[in-house]
C-alpha cells in the first residue's frame, strides 16, 4: 500500500512537470527570462573585458562569478520546469555576487 501511494505521488509529480513543460505560457516566460539573462550577462562581459590593463587580479572574482553565470544560463536554456526555479535562484545569487565583485574591482 505504501509503495502504491509513493508511486501515485511520483506519477503525479511527473505529470505535473510534463504539463508545465507543455504549457506555452510557461515556455514563453522561461524564454523571456533566459533572453534577459543572456543580455545581462553580455553586459557584464563587456564590463569585465573593459578592465584596464594590469588590473586582472582585481577582476578575478568577477571573472569567476561571470563564468558561473554563463554556465547557469546555459543550463536554464535546456532545463525542465521542475528544475528551472532552482537554477534561477542559483543564477540570481551568483549575479548578485558578480555585481558586488564588479563594484569592488572598479573601485565603486
Amino acid at each position: 500500500m505504501r509503495n502504491s501511494l509513493l508511486f501515485l505521488a511520483l506519477a503525479g509529480v511527473g505529470a505535473l512537470s510534463a504539463s508545465a513543460a507543455a504549457d506555452p505560457a510557461w515556455q514563453h516566460a522561461a524564454d523571456q527570462y533566459v533572453g534577459a539573462a543572456q543580455q545581462e550577462v553580455g553586459a557584464y562581459h563587456k564590463q569585465v573585458d573593459a578592465a584596464p590593463a594590469g588590473q586582472s587580479r582585481r577582476y578575478a572574482d568577477a571573472r569567476s562569478d561571470l563564468a558561473q553565470c554563463d554556465r547557469l544560463v546555459d543550463q536554464l536554456k535546456s532545463t525542465d520546469p521542475e528544475h528551472f526555479d532552482g537554477l534561477k535562484v542559483q543564477y540570481e545569487k551568483t549575479r548578485a555576487r558578480l555585481v558586488l565583485d564588479l563594484r569592488q574591482a572598479q573601485g565603486n
